[in-house]
């Protein structure tokens, strides 16, 4: 995924360099398949899907948001929804009149790491609570949103060299 949403050449020297450190690629791999696991607890594949999309798209990192949306795991979820986290709508009114309470803490606890990491507080945390996440899943929530920033310094990261690579 990160190689599709950085544009890499195959067998560019970009790729390449990624490529080399096979421990980091495997991880990532790994780290991608464990968050994104039909048997993740207490996080929905489609709660996950809406979490990944609206980092990437507060971030911005629209390559990757577009890689989450090819996934099509938006099965269930409500178009005006949809187009509030396209947007990277950071006002909760706006993100309260199309999601539910859940969705909403979800979304909020996403806004808030990727924004201000250090704001996610003991508050924040049990606003997941109230919403009735599980301890499980915000340890999970907590973790994909780690992955998906991680993602986008990536994917950034390499963009850039890919460019760089292409000018030489």
């Amino acid at each position: 995924m990160i190689d599709c949403a950085s544009h890499l050449a195959k067998g560019g020297a970009t790729q390449r360099l990624r490529q080399h450190r096979s421990k980091v690629v495997g991880a990532t791999r790994g780290s991608w398949e464990a968050l994104f696991s039909p048997a993740l607890e207490g996080l929905s594949p489609a709660e996950r899907f809406l979490v990944a999309i609206y980092a990437c798209n507060l971030t911005p990192a629209p390559e990757l948001a577009q890689r989450y949306r090819e996934r099509n795991w938006a099965d269930g979820i409500d178009d005006a929804l949809m187009r509030t986290i396209e947007r990277a709508e950071r006002d909760d009114a706006v993100i309260r009149a199309v999601a539910s309470q859940r969705q909403c803490a979800l979304l909020r606890f996403t806004r808030i790491l990727v924004d201000s990491p250090k704001d996610g507080d003991r508050a924040a945390v049990a606003e997941l609570t109230q919403a009735g996440v599980s301890t499980p899943g915000i340890v999970a929530l907590a973790q994909l949103i780690g992955f998906i920033t991680y993602q986008t310094r990536m994917v950034a990261a390499l963009g850039a060299l890919e460019v760089l690579h292409a000018g030489n």
